[in-house]
């Protein structure tokens, strides 16, 4: 037996055990041959030097075939236990540091054997999903890639199941001396991942493949920043996209390129993009939902051809809600061929024939925007819907609000406003341009119901609106308020087709006895203010946002658009501001109670009462 101060295990060795000495050394030596981080681990998980862990198992015999090391499957409830937390600063597999970096923090998670490729790192779930955990404002410098896949060179293993990186402020960015073109985080079709807090800067790549992020699985985003990618911050294929409380900034190719994509965006910002195509936003085939989100300052390099904020191409199916898009720029004035690009705020357009595209933009304003057709919008194709919307200040050759070539179109509830359509006059060759100052529709119909088009500004013809479609249903147009535009040639419209709109009637055109339109006459409906009844005493030139939630010209008090269209066709509608149609604005009851444009008066000196609301 043994004594306090001869343990059993030193009796049995002193006894000269020839078979335990055998099983010994044979344990040492195939335990010493160990990778030296798995040693460290046996140290860790089980308290044992590798002579400790070698007499264990020669002492008993039955336990010979276990790995001490874990690395046998693991139970799933260990696996899943923990979050996967990262050393500040580490990136690189270092079996020497025992400190836990990001490759190997994203190895462990992926892998679906046992989840514990490192030892430095805690275990990942190879069954089921993993979360990355970086360090309160951590800076990761990527210097070198580790592999290629799907036309880029990586910076960090690809994900290829279910991971979440809880980024808590911390940076993953190419390392400025680093010459290699890497991309920061590439998604396989078999992974996905959601990011949280986390800022993804300088990753670069050729074409426009992914600088930041290429997701072929479905990707998450929220509360994060992209800032100084290159070939696009994130490129997103045959997959789902979700951008949460995020902003980009200054990223070349874009801050997303979709294809084959779902694409949502919430209450996000994007600026300062730049790209030969598009600088904002570009999906193509897939259905967008964009709400709560600003497009300010993008703009496309000289030969940039369409979009500066966001392209809609062929996508079945998009809403645009509560957004601002504002200083967009497609294309350079100054460079030959600048007429021919397109949207300087959004550019949609569809190849597929017979189209099948829906977009609607709703409560929105899109301001100060540039490009040589639609400084606002641009339209090719399908069927859009723009409600609630003003579209004030902006530029182009043609169409300087808007621009239609193709598709059915509907404004209702919209302010149209301040825009320009100038004249270009090269150094060689004839001039150009100056078109429809509001808006240009070409072939095709354009409806516009309650509506305000003023102050708008062609140096050719058309102030207001310029058409040249060869229809004659090209236009309707029902309660809309035309007045204050200025143009050589038809100042509130001009036809430089066929015949007379579609008139639906109740419309007011041009003011003091001059309706200012060119190439068909007004309706038998239609109002034209007479002699003496000047713009300001029709609508309010000052552009305010009356409190709604996008601006409006007001209606002062006398003008004849107030209480001016049958109370029949507006019962149940509101107004630009979503305040109720049919008051009655002049003091005298009739029939009609209806405001003709997009504001409706109050009663006489318009003293509503204002509750306070929260309004998105």
């Amino acid at each position: 037996m043994s004594t306090p101060t001869d343990p059993w295990a030193a009796v049995r060795l002193l006894r000269r055990d020839s078979a335990l000495a055998a099983r010994f050394v044979h344990h040492y030596q195939r335990l010493s041959r160990l990778p030296r981080r798995l040693r460290r681990l046996l140290r860790r998980r089980l308290a044992l030097t590798v002579a400790g862990a070698a007499l264990l198992l020669a002492f008993q015999p039955d336990l010979a075939h276990l790995d001490l090391t874990g690395f046998g499957k693991p139970v799933r409830s260990y696996a899943a236990a923990a979050d996967i937390t990262v050393a500040n600063g580490a990136v690189y597999i270092d079996d020497e540091d025992d400190l836990c970096s990001l490759t190997e923090a994203i190895e462990n998670a992926i892998d679906t054997v046992h989840g514990h490729i490192h030892g430095n790192c805690a275990p990942g779930d190879p069954a089921g999903a993993d979360t990355i955990v970086l360090p309160p404002g951590g800076e990761f410098l990527l210097t070198h890639e580790q592999g290629h896949a799907y036309l880029n060179f990586l910076g960090l293993p690809m994900i290829t199941s279910a991971v979440t990186i809880m980024g808590n402020g911390a940076v993953i960015r190419l390392h400025p001396d680093t010459q290699a073109d890497l991309n920061l985080l590439t998604v396989s079709p078999y992974g996905s991942l959601t990011i949280d807090n986390l800022g993804l800067a300088g990753g670069r790549v050729q074409g426009s493949h992914g600088g930041a992020i290429h997701a072929l699985g479905p990707l998450i985003v929220r509360d994060s920043t992209f800032v100084g990618n290159t070939g696009a911050a994130i490129r997103a294929e045959s997959t789902s996209l979700t951008v949460e409380r995020s902003q980009f900034g200054g990223n070349s190719g874009g801050a997303i390129s979709a294809y084959y994509a779902d694409v949502t965006l919430h209450d996000s910002f994007i600026t300062g993009g730049h790209n030969a195509v598009n600088s904002g936003v570009f999906v193509n085939r897939g259905d967008v939902d964009i709400d709560g989100t600003v497009f300010a300052n993008n703009y496309t390099l000289a030969g940039g051809r369409i979009g500066g904020a966001l392209v809609l191409a062929s996508t079945p199916s998009a809403a645009i809600r509560h957004s601002r898009f504002t200083n967009n720029v497609t294309g350079n004035p100054n460079v030959p061929g600048f007429k021919d690009t397109a949207g300087g705020a959004i550019a949609i357009h569809d190849s597929v024939w017979p189209s099948e595209m829906h977009v609607e933009i709703s409560h929105s304003i899109l301001s100060g925007n540039v490009a040589g057709a639609g400084g606002g919008i641009y339209m090719s194709g399908g069927e859009v819907t723009v409600r609630e919307t003003t579209i004030n200040g902006n530029q182009a050759v043609y169409g300087g609000g808007i621009l239609s070539e193709g598709g059915k179109v509907l404004l209702e509830n919209c302010t149209i406003s301040g825009n320009k359509a100038f004249r270009v006059v090269p150094a060689e060759g004839p001039a150009y341009g100056g078109n429809g100052g509001g808006l240009v529709v070409e072939p095709y119909l354009l409806t516009i119901r309650n509506s305000t088009i003023a102050a708008n500004v062609a140096d050719n013809a058309g102030g207001g609106i310029w058409t040249n479609g060869v229809w004659p249903e090209t236009f309707f147009a029902e309660r809309v308020l035309i007045t204050g535009n200025a143009a050589p040639l038809g100042p509130q419209m001009a036809i430089a087709a066929f015949g007379n709109p579609l008139d639906g009637g109740f419309n007011l055109f041009g003011a003091n006895g001059d309706p200012g339109i060119y190439g068909f006459e007004v309706g038998p409906t239609d109002i034209v203010p007479p002699a003496g009844v000047t713009t300001g005493q029709i609508v309010a030139m000052t552009l305010a946002n009356n409190f709604g939630p996008t601006s409006t010209h007001a209606l002062p008090p006398g003008s004849p658009a107030i209480d001016a269209a049958p109370s029949a066709q507006c019962a149940g509608q509101t107004d630009q501001r979503h305040f109720p149609r049919n008051i009655n604005g002049d003091g005298r009851p009739s029939a009609n109670e209806c405001d003709i444009g997009a504001y409706e008066a109050g009663p006489l000196v318009d003293h509503w009462v204002f509750v306070p609301i929260t309004r998105r």
